[in-house]
Parts: C-alpha cells; structure tokens; sequence
C-alpha cells in the first residue's frame, strides 16, 4: 500500500509541476517598427532619390517599406509612396513624378502587423530647369525669362552683346529677374555698361565657367562668393573693377585669366587656391601691385600643358607671391613688367614643360629666380634692358628647341648657360644686340663673359 501511495504522489506532483510552467511562460509584445529616414538627394525637376533604416520591426515581420511624399507636410502611404521589400535593414527609393519647382515632404515608412510607423520627416525642393543655352541682350528679354524661376540651365547664360560684338551696350540695368538661378553651366556677362554689381546672382553655387568681359562699369563680383568648385574663370576689359572678392571660395580651377582690368589692384580673393590644371594667365592689369593672392598654387597645368602667363603690369614689383610654385606643365614667361626687379618668387619651380621666356622687363637685372630648372624646350631672353647676368640659368643643362637671346642692351656675361652642351647643339642659336653677343664656340671655349 505505501508504494501505491508513493506512486500516485509522485504523479500527481509532477502533474502540477507541469501545469505551473506553462501559466509562466512570458508572452511577446508586438508593436508598430522604428524606421529612419535617409537624406533626400539626386533632386532633378522630376525626380529625387531617398530611402531608410529600418531598426526594429516591433517582434513582428516587416510586409512593406518604402518612403512616402506629398506636398503637405506628414505624408502618408494615403499619398505617393513607394514599395521598396520587406525585412529590417536599409533601402533605397526613387520618388518620381515629381513637378518641377515644387517643395515635397517625405519620411520614411515601414509596416507590420500591428500597423505602420514613420521616420522623420524632410522637405526639399525640386529643380525647375532650362535646357540648353540662353541669350539675354535686352532688359525686356532678362524679365521675361526671370518670370520662368529656372534654378538650373545646363548649357550657358550669356547676358550681354554677342562675344564677336566690338562695339556697343546692352541696356541691362537689373539682374534682379534671374535671383532663382542656383546652377549654369557656363555664365557669361559681354558689354553691359549700366551693370554695377552681380548681387542678383548670389545663389548660383556652380558653375563650369566664368567669363566677364568689357561690363566698364561693373565695380564688384561678390555676388559669385557662392560659387565653388573646378571651373574655368576669364575676367578682363571691366574697368573699374577694383577687386575680384568674389572668387573667394575658389580652391581649384582649370584656366584661370585676370586680364585688362584697369581698377584692379590685387588678386587676394583667390588665397584659397592651390592649383590650377590648366592655364593661369595675369596681364595688362595696370593698377595691380601685388600677386600675394597666389601664394598657395604649388601647380599650373599638367606635365606638358598649362602655361604661366604674368606680363604688362606696370606697378608689379615682386612675383615672390609665387614661392610655393613648384611646377608649370607649359610655357613660363613673364614679360613686359616694367617695376620687376627681380624673379626670386620663381625659385622653387623645377619644371617648365616647355617655353621660357624673359623679355622687356626693363628693370630686371638677374634671373635668379630661375636656378632650379634643368630643362626648356625654346628658351627666349629678349630686350631686358637691365639685364647684366644669365646667371641663374645654372642648372640648365638642356635645350630641345632653340635659343633666343637678344637685345639685352647691358648683358655681358653668359656663364650661367655653360652647363649647356653646345657641341651638340644644332637648333637656332641666335645670340645677338647684347653687350656681348658670343658664339656656340665662343661658350665652348670658356669666353663666356666680357
């Protein structure tokens, strides 16, 4: 009888055992997902490009995911939405059928079975876009296209007389019509006489190429400070422009060119750049005293292209602004400086590709600023009038094309180019209207000075 007792005792403990354990067991609680949203970009007039991040799915399987968008804010899936899975993790969508011009919301969605939540909400706006190339001549053609908004042209906005035009003004007072232009793909301003400022032009921030030319009373470019980035830049023939402030958040360009510009003193806007790819020319600027705003560029051009253009500034004294220049992919040549004393600015280049040239600069009396390069193609020293020395051409062991040096009315010492092999050279060596005027044989044998 106790076994018998024993037994149903033990059975009928493991039974309520059994019973607790499942009154226990801790239940699941679903709830609606955690998503984020992803930043709006790719904005086109149609179309713009978004996603998100899913980061919990509520313990209950993600069935759709998406972003959605309206006009209004806080978009639904009762609005446009896209379809973008399931699961948890991150996605990608395309918003499209979008209208040009047009401020959207959009956040991102994800749904489950107990219901649908959202991230954060972001607004942008779409581009209204012009295609192709725009002509403006007239104040009556600026207004009529401003009424448009275009934010983007992707050819060029020419504002002016045509650039074969020689002679004659635009009647453009006012840019004021053009203030939602936010990119071009090239901006051109030709002979416009009554533009004082380009203030209305302070919310482009790209553009591929600059060229104002022959605006006589253009007296600023600030409103280009937004624009940034690698573009080409061609300012000239604006006569009292007297500061290029601007182009200060350049940092890199291709070609680059100062030119004609009778008011303009320095070139200080453009600290910020430290190569150009291409050309860089400085000339005919009569007022400029100073190229300090190029003391950052260590480059111009590529190994054989991109020249170094500096001539026709009459008050420039130093080029020493140019210190940290360590190459020039084309031609070097400076010309027609009339205070320049001196080339010690040039004398970290070790790289010309292929021209030198020093010519009638009248009060240059050395080149030793030029003591680190070893090769030229042509190399031309023509009509410095001030001239002693060639020394600072010590370095120069090779010429591949041929030699011009004349008309150096004081120059009467030629040993800087002895390192130069003369026995072997059968390209044009014409030495001639200098103090002394020595032949090939004459520089072999030594008689390299008077």
């Amino acid at each position: 009888m106790k076994k018998v007792f024993l037994l149903l005792l033990f059975v009928s403990f493991v039974s309520c055992g059994g019973g607790d354990d499942d009154e226990n067991e801790p239940q699941v609680e679903i709830t609606t997902p955690q998503t984020s949203t992803k930043p709006i970009i790719n904005i086109e007039s149609n179309s713009a490009s978004s996603g998100g991040t899913i980061t919990s799915d509520g313990n209950s399987p993600i069935l759709q995911k998406g972003v959605c968008w309206s006009k209004n804010p806080n978009p639904t899936i009762l609005n446009n939405f896209s379809v973008d899975g399931n699961g948890t993790g991150s996605f990608v969508s395309e918003l499209d059928d979008l209208e040009p011009n047009t401020t959207y919301y959009a956040r991102a969605y994800a749904t489950n079975a107990i219901g649908t939540a959202y991230g954060s909400e972001l607004s942008f706006t779409t581009i209204n876009q012009y295609y192709g190339n725009i002509y403006l001549e007239t104040q009556e053609e600026v207004n009529a296209f401003g009424v448009n908004n275009y934010t983007h042209i992707t050819g060029f906005l020419h504002i002016g007389k045509p650039v074969t035009t020689t002679s004659g003004y635009t009647n453009i007072t006012s840019l004021d019509a053009l203030q939602s232009i936010v990119s071009v793909g090239e901006l051109r301003l030709n002979r416009n006489n009554l533009i004082e400022n380009l203030n209305a032009l302070s919310n482009i921030t790209l553009a591929e190429r600059i060229n104002i030319l022959n605006n006589t009373n253009l007296s600023d470019i600030d409103g280009l400070i937004n624009v940034a980035g690698v573009i080409d830049v061609f300012i000239a023939k604006n006569d009292v422009l007297a500061n290029i402030d601007g182009l200060a958040n350049l940092t890199e360009v291709r070609h680059l060119t100062i030119q004609n510009n009778d008011s303009l003193t320095n070139l200080n806007a453009l600290i910020n750049i430290d190569e150009v790819k291409g050309q860089l020319v400085v000339g005919d600027n009569s007022l400029l005293n100073n190229i300090d705003g190029l003391s950052n560029i260590t480059s111009v051009g590529s190994e054989t292209d991109g020249d170094l253009f500096i001539f026709k500034n009459p008050l420039l004294t130093s080029i020493n602004a140019l210190n940290n220049l360590l190459t020039v992919g084309g031609d070097l040549r400076v010309f027609e400086n009339n205070s320049l004393v001196n080339l010690d600015g040039l004398s970290n280049i070790n790289n010309v590709g292929l021209h030198l040239e020093v010519s009638r600069n009248s009060l240059l009396e050395n080149l030793n600023g030029l003591n680190n390069i070893p090769f030229v193609n042509n190399l031309i020293i023509i009509d410095n009038q001030s001239l002693l020395s060639l020394e600072g051409l010590n370095s120069l062991t090779n010429i591949n094309g041929n030699l011009y040096i004349m008309n150096n009315g004081l120059l009467t010492n030629f040993c800087g180019i002895q390192a130069l092999n003369f026995s072997g050279f059968t390209n044009l060596f014409d030495v001639s209207g200098n103090a002394y005027n020595p032949t090939q044989q004459d520089l072999i044998d030594g008689n390299c000075s008077l």
